[in-house]
């Protein structure tokens, strides 16, 4: 009876050894929120806020990618988004290993404001006029060493026509 109970016990310490930490040599990206999914007028305010950690606490860039539903330089439409694609140098974190942070990415719709990254509308590139559009946004963090996270998608963002 005791070596049954001595196994057990051996058992449950090397289960609860082998448990994995949330960290890897990967970064690590999750979206908490996004503060709103309908912008309507020029410099309407997009923010997503971004929760993340690595082992050897090195992130220093975010990718961020915008996918449209409707404004597509590959639809039979003349609507095309300028802009689709940015590299985002994150603010510096303490280079310390096990790190985790918060980042904090701001966007402001059809406007200027020199801290925001601009999002613009979908347009005519004969006509000028803008059109209603839907997107949604993927977004993927790098650390020094070149290890990326795995891809986050945002919710749908309607932008509407201005």
């Amino acid at each position: 009876m005791n070596t049954k109970i001595v196994l057990l016990v051996v058992i449950t310490l090397i289960i609860n050894s082998c448990n994995k930490s949330d960290f890897s040599t990967k970064p690590h990206l999750s979206l908490v929120s996004v503060n709103t999914t309908r912008l309507v007028n020029d410099g309407d305010n997009l923010i997503f806020t971004f929760n993340f950690n690595d082992k050897q606490g090195q992130v220093d860039t975010l990718f961020m990618k915008r996918c449209t539903l409707v404004c597509s330089d590959t639809s039979n439409t003349n609507y095309i988004l300028k802009k689709t694609l940015d590299t985002l140098l994150i603010p510096a974190y303490p280079s310390t290993s096990y790190q985790k942070g918060q980042i904090t990415f701001n966007c402001v719709y059809s406007g200027v404001n020199g801290t925001y990254e601009n999002l613009n509308s979908c347009i005519d590139s004969s006509s000028g006029a803008s059109k209603t559009d839907t997107s949604y946004f993927l977004f993927c963090l790098r650390d020094a060493a070149g290890h990326l996270s795995d891809t986050v998608k945002s919710p749908k963002i309607t932008f509407v026509k201005n």
